[in-house]
Order: C-alpha cells, then sequence, then structure tokens
C-alpha cells in the first residue's frame, strides 16, 4: 500500500511525499527513523476509475471453506503455517482475501498465534471460526480443527444455497405481479378511463373501484413512495437497535411456516457447533461462550447465556432446556440427556444436528410445496380482477352495436 505523508526534520523543514509499506504502522515506524516528525499520513487512494468495486471483493463463504480446507491439507503435509499462508494468499483470487491471508502471515511470522492474527479481522473469521482455532492450536490438533470449520462452513453454504435457490420462484412471481400491476395502474387504466368517458358506458362497481386506486395512485405516488421509503429506512434503523434486534428475533419465531423453518435451523446450528467445539479439545463452557455471540437470535442467546452459567454451577445442558420446550423440543432435551449419561455429548449433539438440518431441508420444501400453488391462486385472483374490471365495461359498450 502507498502513503501519503506529511513532516519535519529535526532541523524543521517540511517534508511530503508517498511510501510503500504494509500497513499505516509500518509507513509511520520507517518515517520516525528516517528521523521524521509526521503531520499527516493517509493511504493514498487510487482514481475512482481506477478503483475495483467493494462488492466484488467480497469474501464470500465459498472462499472461506476453501483456504480451510486447503489449509488444512497443507498443515497435514507437515508444510509450516507461514510457508502455507504465503502459498494459499498467491493462488488466491479475491483480491481482499490475499491481502488479509498476507497480513495474516505476516503476523504469525513476527511471532504471533495464528488465532491471535485471526482476530485482526471479525468480520471475515467469526467467534466461532477463531474460537476452533484457538482450540485446534491448544491440544496440537489444528489441521484437524481447519477440516472441522471447512465441513462446517460447507454445510452451511449448502443449506444456504438450498434456501436462496428455492425463494427464487416466489420472487420471481412477485417480479412478475409488479410488473402487470404497475402496467394496468399507470398506462392502460387510464386510456380506458377515457374510453368509457367518451362513450358513456355505465361502469360496474369493481371497476369504478378499480379505476378510482388507479387514479388516487397516479395522482399520489410520490407521497406513497416517500412514505413507503420513510417506513423502510425506520424499520431498518430500529430492527439495528438492541430493542428492535429483541422484538424482530421475538416475532419471527412465531410467524407460521418462516418461524418453524428458523428453529430447526438455529437448532442445527446450535447442536452442530457444541459438537463440533468440544470434539476439538473445548469445555462445553468455552464452547457455550463462542455460540452465544453467533447464534443469531436473542431469544436463544439468553438461554445459552443461561446455560453457561449453570453448568458452572453444576447443572446439565437438558436440565435447561427442558424448562423451554418451544425453544427446544422434548427430542432436543432427551437425546442431550442420553449424551450427557453415556458419556457420549459429542455423537449425540452429531446426531442431533443431523436430524435438524434434514428437518430444516424438508421444512423448506414442503413450506415451498404450498407456496407456489398459493402465489399462484393469489396472482391469478388479483390479474384476473384486474382484467374483469376491463372485460366486463368492453362487453357493455360491444353490446350498444
Amino acid at each position: 500500500m502507498k502513503f501519503l505523508y506529511q513532516a519535519r526534520t529535526k532541523e524543521g523543514d517540511v517534508r511530503s511525499g508517498t511510501i510503500k509499506a504494509s500497513s499505516k504502522e509500518v509507513a509511520l515506524s520507517l518515517l520516525q527513523k528516517l528521523g521524521y516528525y509526521v503531520t499527516y499520513l493517509e493511504e493514498e487512494k487510487p482514481p475512482i476509475y481506477a478503483r475495483e468495486l467493494k462488492i466484488f471483493r467480497r469474501i464470500s463463504l465459498t472462499d472461506l471453506f476453501l483456504f480451510s480446507r486447503q489449509f488444512s491439507i497443507m498443515l497435514a503435509s507437515k508444510v509450516p503455517i507461514v510457508e502455507s499462508l504465503m502459498t494459499l494468499a498467491a493462488q488466491m483470487k479475491n483480491l481482499e482475501f490475499k491481502e488479509i491471508i498476507s497480513d495474516i502471515a505476516k503476523e504469525v511470522e513476527a511471532g504471533s498465534s495464528l488465532s491471535k492474527a485471526l482476530l485482526k479481522y471479525p468480520k471475515v473469521f467469526s467467534p466461532f471460526y477463531v474460537g476452533m482455532v484457538r482450540a485446534g492450536e491448544t491440544s496440537g490438533k489444528l489441521s484437524q480443527s481447519l477440516t472441522f470449520l471447512a465441513n462446517h462452513l460447507e454445510r452451511e453454504y449448502n443449506l444456504k444455497s438450498k434456501i436462496r435457490g428455492a425463494m427464487i420462484y416466489p420472487a420471481l412471481v412477485l417480479v412478475v405481479f409488479l410488473a402487470i400491476f404497475g402496467l394496468m395502474m399507470f398506462s392502460i387504466l387510464p386510456s380506458f378511463e377515457n374510453i368509457l368517458k367518451e362513450r358513456e358506458v355505465e361502469v360496474p362497481f369493481i371497476t369504478k373501484v378499480i379505476l378510482s386506486f388507479s387514479k388516487i395512485l397516479r395522482e399520489k405516488f410520490l407521497y406513497f413512495a416517500l412514505i413507503l421509503g420513510a417506513s423502510v429506512i425506520l424499520i431498518f434503523y430500529y430492527l439495528k437497535t438492541e430493542e428492535g434486534r429483541k422484538l424482530f428475533d421475538k416475532i419471527s419465531l412465531k410467524i407460521p411456516f418462516f418461524g418453524e423453518i428458523s428453529k430447526l435451523s438455529i437448532l442445527s446450528r446450535f447442536a452442530q457447533n457444541l459438537s463440533t467445539l468440544t470434539s476439538a479439545g473445548l469445555t462445553p463452557i468455552e464452547a457455550l461462550e463462542i455460540i452465544e455471540e453467533i447464534v443469531g437470535n436473542e431469544e436463544y442467546k439468553n438461554i445459552v447465556s443461561k446455560i453457561k452459567e449453570d453448568l458452572k454451577k453444576g447443572k446439565t445442558i437438558s436440565s435447561i432446556t427442558a424448562l423451554y420446550p418451544e425453544l427446544f423440543p422434548p427430542l432436543f432435551t432427551q437425546l442431550i440427556l442420553v449424551g450427557e449419561k453415556t458419556g457420549t455429548l459429542s455423537n449425540s449433539l452429531s446426531a442431533i444436528s443431523n436430524f435438524y438440518q434434514s428437518e430444516t431441508e424438508k421444512s423448506v420444501e414442503n413450506f415451498l410445496k404450498i407456496l407456489e400453488p398459493l402465489l399462484i391462486v393469489i396472482l391469478g385472483v388479483l390479474v384476473g380482477g384486474l382484467m374483469l374490471s376491463v372485460l366486463l365495461p368492453l362487453y357493455r359498450i360491444i353490446g350498444t352495436y
């Protein structure tokens, strides 16, 4: 990276220019070694036309699990950590990820632990990821931990891909309806209204309602758009607040279909993360501290926090989850109890994760089986109503000849 600087020498002379360095701290150190007192130091920004759009540099889940898989293989082959990281950075196509991996390699080479170096990039490496790496470093099984992470991220990617792919059809139906609705409201109906006035035809009630709605929408469109835009912005910012997140998380679990799918997904991730972290050598309390930060729902986060605190008092996980049957089904609690009694908690958690992941996929498929015909019926009724409002007066016009 290049940095623009202004500085003064010991004699008081002003110096300015650019300096190459891997970070701002390194650039400052280099200038100070030259005997400069730095007054200004900022990264040089390339012109707009030369900048790469951030959207194309986003680090995806695919990038992360491929990196984890390749890193694991290299460590298993006895390649040193720094050399592995530099090799992976050299072949990385994503420029932002390339810079991050190169910086991590330099941190490790300077004496930092891998988990500590990863903490510099919380937007890329989640607390769960860092916790798994730390557990691998502590137990001497870093390669196995990275394999666990690669498998975990790949499963998460596959599930998200299925849900995303499943929502394409409903989204397409909605777009088609909005396109037809807009065409009718802003183009066809105004022209049709003029024809009706010229012919002095008696207009049916449904046509009157739709023509009135079309007129109001056209005349007040800007107001509607501003109100809608303002409402969306206010809701967006409210959901970013702690109170908003809590309210949304509570309501989202009670929405028909969506709430059930969300619960199944959270239970699968909870069991999988707890199984993976404890298998890697972390205690249940240490694992729950990490899971508390990544569970993704305030309702479940509060319960995970309670489980963690009660474990310190000697209680069991199953005894606490049993108190919340609406969030942790009896089957979940029973399997946890069996694992705790037999000393095979990690295996039980893995079985729970696989079961609920399968149930999540089935629920998504069942939901779509209901949603697709339902959308077609709704779209048919709405479009049919619009067409009926046009056809009825047309028949009356034709009947007058």
